[in-house]
């Protein structure tokens, strides 16, 4: 008895049950509750066929069935919500992450352009006066690869161990570059070709 009330085993049972299963039941359970438990008290309210009333302890126990599809579909919304913000926060923090690394590779291109070494800067300008960001070449054992060593050049293609080019942030200072190191001396052809 609780409060007076016989809830009888089945019923103590269904609902002891019910609760139980509620901690891994999810939206579609929880609607399923809902709408089902909503029913039933609808047709027990409002009796449209007179048999149809619901002996004592059921109404309570249609009733905390819907209560308890109300709460699982609370929770589980509570829990999309969350999960969403996590991801739109991870997703923010991998993106920040990528582009102070992208920050940092562009700072250091900037301050390698002081260090260059003879071939390397003679590869660099012969890439400057050709006028094109992106190239192909052989560059593995060259002077050219001292360059993507020090993150000036990069590769052009996930695809192609032959297309390169000069990163953005250099690329943009070609003017201001092909001035400062206007003394450097004028190559004939590729410098990969030329074996520098």
């Amino acid at each position: 008895m609780l409060h007076g009330v016989d809830l009888g085993g089945r019923a103590l049972d269904w609902f002891t049950n019910l609760l139980g299963a509620a901690l891994k039941y999810g939206p579609r359970q929880g609607w399923l509750l809902l709408l089902t438990g909503s029913a039933v008290l609808a047709l027990d309210h409002f009796k449209p066929i007179p048999a149809a009333a619901l002996p004592q302890p059921w109404p309570s126990i249609v009733l905390i069935g819907a209560v308890v599809g109300l709460i699982i579909l609370s929770i589980c919304a509570i829990e999309a919500i969350i999960t969403r913000m996590r991801a739109s926060s991870h997703r923010a923090a991998r993106r920040t992450e990528a582009q102070s690394k992208v920050d940092v590779w562009r700072a250091e291109a900037l301050r390698n352009l002081d260090v260059l070494d003879v071939g390397e800067l003679e590869t660099f300008m012969w890439i400057l006066r050709e006028g094109k960001q992106r190239f192909s070449g052989r560059i593995d054992y060259t002077a050219a690869s001292g360059l993507v060593n020090k993150c000036i050049i990069g590769r052009g293609s996930a695809q192609s161990d032959q297309i390169w080019m000069v990163i953005d942030v250099v690329w943009e200072r070609r003017d201001e570059l092909l001035r400062k190191y206007s003394h450097v001396p004028h190559l004939s052809r590729a410098p990969w070709d030329l074996g520098l």
